[in-house]
This record gives structure tokens, C-alpha cells and sequence, in this order.
């Protein structure tokens, strides 16, 4: 039988990278990726502090050496040639914008990387850099690799540390493909405000999450529920109902507004030991009294105590504000309150409505921005197919890449 080699991607990490929860999170990718591809990190031989941080993913070291040459004519009629006539959308110049900046001072500067000789690679992703967050040697590496990989012709890609829904665009606009966190950076790099043709994705928040410098303690307890849950069907919005037998009535009549909508949802019920009725279990009052709704939807129960679980959901829905609907919202969840008894209100992550009219709107809402996320797995085998001309966001392997 033939030996196929698995593909090769290679993924950054710099200075700035770096948090316990995102060493771990990319630790659990690996894992999931192992079948399909090979995923190696690389840390510039510079970076101490961070091989020591990422030594559990055994990262790869690469050096890195910077040539100069001082200030010459020479060195600014080189940048202007090369500048040529491009320029902003109001009509000024790119050399005529940095006349005051480097090209002005005609330095030439050359940075260098030494990598492994390796000629399966399928793909670089690299951290996009921002004005206000990276410092002039992070931002040197990232386009010595971009052109390492435009020179070689492998797809390179940039995911988003800090947000990219900001005016800077350059750096995204050198990309082959783009991996967001955030739904506002998504709408606006979609947006005919950034003018990109590049491939977008955005990953789903239980992943996303952990690319932020203030991951909340619940989603590192939650890491990798999403990947594990069995009762949990893939390709499904998940919405956690935070159900309290106080309130039987109210539960039935919210789903059967959310019925029509059934085939595209899962429900994960939350049920708490000391909601007993008689001989009858939380459990067994919700299959009882909503037998006639239930079949509409793919459903689980929860033990309301393992709140890291509300972690797996798309969204958090109940019928009065209550302990699960603050857990979720404080830790970045939309959290819709169907009670038709309290004016409607926005409060961060939590939203009060009153009709089931409104009901539906929100929940056709979180089930298309469901549609628009893949999850990173996904992402890093696009990447090794060398797909990234089109714009198509999602896609389905066979195999199992559960870890």
C-alpha cells in the first residue's frame, strides 16, 4: 500500500501570542488535526519566553536576521519605482503619503528567515499585525513570511489576535485566507467598507473565545465539551433552555414557537435535582409535559450544576431572568428572556422581548450567524486543499476528528 505523507502547516506564534489557555486550546487542535494534517508551531529563535510558554507543542525554531542599508538616494528611488502609480482611493499617491516616513529616509531593510527544509507544507498562518498592538519586529517577521510564502506559493493566512474591525487594512489585504474571532470583524471585513477579496472564515465562540487575552475561567473549563458531547449533533444551532418547573406553562409555550424552526435546532435542557414533582424527575416532566414538541427538535438534558456546559450553546434562551441566563450573558452568550411580563430592554449580552414574533426574529438570527462559523479543524484542512481562491466558507471531511 502506497505511503502518503501528510500535509505540513506551519502556524506562527511571536512575543505577544501566547496565553496559557490559547498554549492549551492549540494543544487540543493538534490532537484533532492529527489524522489529516501535521500541525507545527514556530517560535523565532529570539523568543525565549515564548519557547518556554509553547514547549508542550514542541515548537519548531526558526531564526531570524535583518540586513540595512542606511540612508541613500538609491534606497528611496528603489521604494518609489517599486511604489510605482498605486495609490489610496482618494487619489493619494502611496509614496507621496510616506514621503515623511521610511521611504522618505531611503532605508532598505531585509529580514531573513531561517526555516526548515520542508517541502510538504500546505499552508502559513501567521497573526495579523495592527498599529496598536505589535511591535516593529513582530511586524517585520510577519511580512518576511508572507513573502517567504508568496515566493514559494503556499497559501498564507492570518487570524485575528486583536480585532481587524479597525481602519487598517493592509496586512489583511496580503492575504490568502483570513480566520476571525469576533462577528464584527467578520461583518466588516465582508463588508464593502474593507473592499477584500479574500476568503473569510470565522470560527465559532467556544473556540474563539480563547484567542483573547481575558478568556473568562468558564471557557477554559469548557474546552473541548463541544468536541466530546455526543448528544450533540453536528450542523445544528444550539440553543441552552434554562427550564424551571416554576414555570411548566411558559417552557411548553416557548417551544412550540421554536418548533417551526426544529429541524435546525438543538435543545440542551437544563434540569436541576431538587425540581421534583411528586415521584417525577425534572427530566421527566419536561418529556411529559412538551411530548408533543419535543419530537421537532434533537434534544439533551444537563445537570444545571455543571454550568461550563452553557459554553457548547449558540445561544441561551429562558422564560425568566434567572442564575443560568446571568452566567451566560456575563461570559459573552446572547441571552434572549421570552417573558411577555417585563418591557423590552438591551443589556449587554442579555435581551428582554415580549412577543414570540420577536422570538423568531432572534432565533433565525443565531441560526444564520451559526451558518457563517467553521471550526479551526475544518479550517486547517481547507487550508492543506489549496481551496482558498473562492469564497465558500464551510465545508465536511470525512473522518473523525474528534479528540
Amino acid at each position: 500500500m502506497e505511503h502518503r505523507t501528510k500535509p505540513v502547516v506551519y502556524w506562527v506564534l511571536q512575543d505577544n501570542q501566547v496565553t496559557a489557555n490559547l498554549i492549551d486550546f492549540f494543544e487540543l487542535i493538534q490532537t484533532r488535526v492529527k489524522e489529516f494534517l501535521t500541525l507545527k508551531f514556530l517560535v523565532p529563535e529570539a523568543s525565549t519566553k515564548t519557547l518556554k510558554q509553547v514547549s508542550k507543542l514542541n515548537p519548531v525554531i526558526f531564526g531570524v536576521a535583518h540586513g540595512q542599508k542606511q540612508n541613500s538616494y538609491e534606497g528611496y528611488a528603489l521604494k518609489k519605482e517599486q511604489l510605482a502609480d498605486h495609490a489610496f482611493s482618494d487619489g493619494l499617491k502611496f509614496w507621496q503619503a510616506l514621503l515623511l516616513d521610511d521611504l522618505g529616509g531611503g532605508i532598505l531593510l531585509q529580514t531573513r528567515l531561517g526555516v526548515p527544509n520542508e517541502k510538504n507544507v500546505a499552508g502559513i498562518v501567521v497573526q495579523i499585525p495592527t498599529p496598536l498592538g505589535s511591535s516593529g519586529n513582530e511586524e517585520k517577521i510577519f511580512y518576511a513570511w508572507i513573502h517567504l510564502a508568496k515566493t514559494n506559493n503556499v497559501p498564507v493566512v492570518g487570524y485575528e489576535l486583536l480585532s481587524l474591525a479597525s481602519r487598517w487594512t493592509l496586512a489583511p489585504s496580503l492575504m490568502d485566507g483570513l480566520i476571525t474571532t469576533q462577528e464584527a470583524s467578520w461583518d466588516y471585513l465582508n463588508s464593502p467598507d474593507a473592499d477584500l477579496d479574500t476568503k473569510i472564515w470565522r470560527i465559532p465562540r467556544f473556540e474563539g473565545r480563547f484567542f483573547s487575552p481575558a478568556t473568562h475561567p468558564l471557557w477554559r473549563k469548557g474546552m473541548g465539551l463541544r468536541y466530546t458531547s455526543h448528544d450533540i449533533p453536528d450542523g445544528k444551532t444550539i440553543l441552552y433552555i434554562a427550564h424551571n418547573v416554576a414555570m411548566t406553562y411558559e417552557y411548553k409555550d416557548l417551544l412550540r414557537h421554536l418548533a417551526p424552526m426544529g429541524k435546525d435546532l438543538h435543545l440542551m435542557f437544563s434540569c436541576g435535582k431538587d425540581q421534583v414533582r411528586g415521584s417525577h424527575t425534572h427530566q421527566q416532566i419536561i418529556e411529559t409535559i412538551c411530548r408533543n414538541e419535543l419530537p421537532c427538535f434533537s434534544f439533551s438534558f444537563h445537570d444545571i450544576n455543571r454550568p461550563s456546559e452553557i459554553t457548547m450553546a449558540d445561544a441561551l434562551v429562558c422564560c425568566a431572568d434567572c442564575y443560568s441566563a446571568e452566567v451566560a450573558s456575563a461570559v459573552g452568550i446572547p441571552t434572549i428572556i421570552f417573558d411577555a411580563m417585563v418591557p423590552e430592554n438591551v443589556q449587554g449580552y442579555k435581551i428582554w422581548i415580549q412577543t414570540s414574533r420577536a422570538l423568531v426574529r432572534h432565533v433565525k438570527q443565531i441560526i444564520s450567524r451559526r451558518n457563517e462559523e467553521t471550526e479551526l479543524s475544518y479550517i486547517l484542512i481547507d487550508i492543506t486543499k489549496k481551496t482558498l481562491g473562492s469564497r465558500t466558507r464551510k465545508g465536511k471531511i470525512k473522518g473523525n476528528i474528534n479528540g
